[in-house]
């Protein structure tokens, strides 16, 4: 219990920061008459802090036409995602990886071999034999591991997937009788032949299409907890707590003012919204919570939770583990507070909210998250710690 006239101080730090990435859908244009777009394209990045290492790409398309692919390039660029259009390489030290790695998700089968160009901006893939494609049904799904992010000032870069017929047979770069992806040259695409021999003749790419991704700055939230207890979001006060200077004791829960996302995307088949970090720290000492949700109590490991609320419009949904069983998230002893730590701490987070469909850039679209704690007498005093990011992927 927390007691007024006590002398003891406790006070624990909150950090969180709260990134966004969303792929977007951005017209594409060709040199290749016979190519299409892929479909519910995606890629989702398992961190969204610029320079981050270790970072896992996971792209995602449906194949817009059928028969046998035998190499992929996945090509990042600062300036565009459009076909034809020269590429900058995002800002360094971003890299795909000297060797790189992929792990195979589905719609191709194993032992496809992975191979870097244009300084380690462009994932080439090759397999002589290939996998067969069926149009509009085949997902393509697939990791890019150990991605290192664009640094530089946060903000868009882009990727351009295309899918070809041909493919090599080595892995010596791009040299005579080389294939069309071993070749590429962003700004060429489609013109490949005019320059190299070819294994196979034929078109050049089948299918292609792009996403913009984004890296983001970080918001600090900052929470003191003693006797009072105070949240900052950018710059926005946050307090906890009543009287001067402002108590808490073991009687109330105190619950944060919002944290507020505000949403905009034309992802035609929905968003998802995920939470990655850690219940909060100080040293061997943690303040965490069940991850079943319930009224905070202030019984041992119940001290520490989030309540997600939907958006007005009801475009975006929290997930059940979050969402709020009351009306609101605001009401202690009604309001209901949940803290998955496993699922958030694992890679990629867990999800917090999602939608079925395009957000629209309106304040009722928001979506808050509320964070609650309570200081019992069972929390040791310390200085305890977060970081969270908040990862949003659309898919087209």
């Amino acid at each position: 219990m927390v007691i007024t006239k006590s002398f003891t101080t406790k006070t624990i730090t909150l950090v969180a920061a709260i990134g966004l990435v969303v792929a977007a859908v951005v017209p594409l244009f060709t040199k290749t008459a016979d190519a299409a777009q892929v479909t519910a394209r995606s890629i989702q990045m398992s961190k969204s802090t610029t320079s981050a290492t270790g970072t896992s790409y996971q792209v995602k398309f449906t194949a817009n036409t059928g028969g046998t692919v035998r190499s992929i390039a996945v090509d990042f660029c600062k300036n565009s995602p459009i076909i034809g259009v020269s590429c900058t390489a995002p800002d360094s030290p971003f890299t795909v990886g000297g060797s790189p790695s992929i792990t195979v998700n589905g719609g191709i089968t194993g032992s496809w071999t992975a191979a870097s160009l244009n300084s380690g901006r462009t994932l080439y893939l090759y397999k002589a034999a290939g996998d067969t494609l069926t149009a509009g049904t085949t997902v393509v799904d697939f990791t890019i591991n150990n991605v290192t992010n664009p640094g530089g000032t946060a903000g868009s870069f882009y990727g351009r997937i295309l899918t070809y017929a041909d493919s090599d047979d080595d892995s010596n770069g791009c040299t005579s009788s080389d294939d069309y992806a071993g070749c590429y040259v962003a700004g060429t695409e489609g013109t490949e032949s005019n320059t190299y021999t070819l294994d196979n003749s034929g078109t050049s790419y089948t299918d292609k299409g792009g996403v913009a991704l984004s890296t983001a700055a970080a918001i600090t939230v900052t929470a003191l907890v003693q006797e009072t207890l105070n949240f900052a979001v950018t710059g926005t006060s946050v307090t906890m707590g009543t009287g001067t200077p402002q108590i808490i004791n073991d009687t109330q829960t105190w619950i944060s003012s919002a944290v507020n996302i505000d949403l905009d995307t034309n992802a035609t088949t929905g968003l998802n919204i995920r939470l990655f970090g850690t219940h909060l720290v100080s040293g061997s000492n943690n303040l965490t919570g069940s991850s079943t949700l319930g009224v905070l109590t202030g019984s041992t490991n119940s001290q520490f939770g989030i309540c997600a609320k939907d958006s007005a419009n009801a475009q975006v949904v929290a997930d059940a583990v979050y969402e709020t069983l009351a009306a609101n998230c605001t009401t202690p002893g009604t309001s209901t507070f949940a803290w998955d730590n496993t699922a958030t701490s694992a890679t990629g987070g867990d999800t917090v909210f999602t939608s079925a469909g395009p957000v629209d850039d309106d304040i009722n679209s928001n979506v808050d998250i509320y964070y609650a704690a309570r200081a019992d007498n069972n929390v040791p005093a310390g200085q305890y710690q977060a970081t969270h990011q908040l990862i949003a992927t659309g898919t087209f």
